[in-house]
C-alpha cells in the first residue's frame, strides 16, 4: 500500500470537518490524483482488514479511535470494518477449536465474547442535506446520525467497561477530548503541529498500572510530522515514542525509536529472567511447567507446587505479584511488534503498510 506525500495546506483544510466551497475547490486542486489514491477501495480494504486484526489482538485492550480522512471515508471505513469483523470472529472460533490446552481455550473464549459485544460508532459533525450527499456517494449516514442524536456517545466512550470501544472520527474528538481509557489511535489523515500533538495525547493518558503506554498506528505518513511537532510543542526529539512496521524511514529520530523498542524487549527479557531466578530461589523451576508433553493432571500438580512455593509467606507472594505485573506490562507495551515474537506462541502480522509507535 503506497501513500502520497500530503502537504501542510491539505492538513490545514482537512482540520475543518465541514470545509466551505472555496476550501473544497482548493482541496480538490491540491489533492488531484492523491485523493483517489487515499480513498481507493483496495487501500481502504487493506487498512480495514489490518485494523480489525490489530484492534482485537493488541496487548493492552483499551479503547481506540480511527481518524479518517473525511466524513464519507469515515462511513466507508465503518462499512469495511463491519465486513471483516465476522471473518475475524470465524478465525477466532477456529483457534478455540484447535486450542490444545484448557487455559488457552478459556482465554480465547473470553476474547471471543469481548469481540462479539464490541460496538463501533461513527462520530462526525452534521451538515445540511447530508443524507442526500452521502446517498450520492453510495453511503448511508442515517443510522450513524440516529446514534449520535439519540445517545450520549461521548459519555459511553469514556466509560471503560462500555462495549462502545472503537470510534471512527475525522475531526471531532481529536482535540479537547479526554478519555484515559483510549490506548490506541489509528491515523489515516494528514495532521500536523498542535493538532497532531493533541491527537497523540488521546492515547497516552494515564489510567491504571497495566497501561504502560499509548499506541499510534500510522497509515497515512503522519509520523514524519511528529519530530517537528515535538520540537515546537514538546521537549525536542521524539520523546519516548517507539516505532515499528514496514515503512521505517532513514531519519535519526526513527532509528532512535526502533532502538527504544529494542530496549523495551531487552527489559522484558531481563524481567522474565529475574522472575525465573526468584522462583528458583523458592525451589521451583519454571521449565517444569512449560515443558512439552505435560499431561493436564501433571500440569495442575506443577501449578499447585508453584503456588505453594510462591505462598511461602506474605513477602514472597507480594514479590511474585510485582514480578508478574512487570512482565505483563512490558509484554503488552511491546506486542504486536515483531520483537514480541520470541515471547509468544502465535504472532500473525498485519497486512497493511503502516508505522506503529508508542507514546
Amino acid at each position: 500500500m503506497k501513500n502520497p506525500q500530503l502537504n501542510e495546506e491539505m492538513a490545514d483544510i482537512l482540520e475543518n470537518e465541514s470545509p466551505d466551497e472555496d476550501q473544497k475547490r482548493k482541496l480538490t486542486y491540491l489533492f488531484r490524483k492523491d485523493y483517489v489514491v487515499l480513498t481507493a477501495d483496495s487501500r481502504l480494504n487493506d487498512i480495514a482488514r489490518d485494523l480489525v486484526w490489530h484492534f482485537n489482538e493488541r496487548g493492552y485492550q483499551g479503547k481506540a479511535m480511527l481518524v479518517a480522512l473525511d466524513k464519507p471515508t469515515a462511513v466507508k471505513m465503518y462499512d469495511l470494518i463491519q465486513k471483516y469483523w465476522p471473518q475475524y470472529i470465524s478465525e477466532l472460533e477456529m483457534r478455540i477449536k484447535k486450542a490444545s490446552e484448557v487455559e488457552e481455550q478459556k482465554m480465547l473464549e473470553r476474547k471471543l465474547a469481548r469481540v462479539k459485544e464490541t460496538e463501533i460508532c461513527v462520530v462526525v459533525s452534521s451538515e445540511q442535506n447530508e443524507v442526500a450527499k452521502f446517498r450520492d456517494l453510495g453511503l448511508d449516514i442515517t443510522p450513524h446520525r440516529k446514534k449520535m442524536v439519540s445517545r450520549d456517545l461521548e459519555k459511553e466512550f469514556k466509560e471503560e467497561e462500555n462495549p462502545f470501544r472503537l470510534a471512527i472520527v475525522c475531526a471531532m474528538w481529536i482535540t479537547g477530548f479526554d478519555a484515559p481509557c483510549v490506548s490506541t489511535v489509528y491515523l489515516d489523515k494528514p495532521i500536523r503541529g498542535h493538532t497532531l500533538m493533541q491527537t497523540i495525547a488521546r492515547a497516552n493518558r494515564v489510567l491504571d498500572d497495566e497501561k504502560e503506554n499509548g499506541l499510534i498506528v500510522d497509515y497515512g505518513n503522519v509520523y514524519r510530522q511528529l519530530e517537528q511537532a515535538y520540537s515546537v510543542y514538546g521537549e525536542g526529539g521524539a520523546g519516548r515514542a517507539g516505532v515499528s512496521g514496514k515503512e521505517k524511514g532513514d531519519g535519526a529520530g526513527q532509528k532512535k525509536s526502533v532502538q527504544e523498542l529494542e530496549e523495551l524487549a531487552q527489559e522484558l527479557e531481563r524481567t522474565i529472567s529475574e522472575t525465573k531466578a526468584f522462583l528458583q530461589e523458592l525451589h521451583f523451576d519454571l521449565a517444569e511447567l512449560t515443558s512439552s508433553g505435560l499431561k493436564p493432571m501433571e500440569k495442575l500438580g506443577k501449578i499447585k507446587k508453584a503456588i505453594d512455593c510462591i505462598s511461602l509467606n506474605e513477602k514472597t507472594r507480594v514479590r511474585f505479584e510485582l514480578f508478574a505485573r512487570e512482565v505483563f506490562r512490558k509484554y503488552k507495551a511491546l506486542f504486536p511488534d515483531d520483537l514480541a515474537k520470541p515471547f509468544t506462541k502465535v504472532n500473525p502480522r498485519p497486512t497493511a503498510s503502516c508505522l506503529v509507535f508508542s507514546v
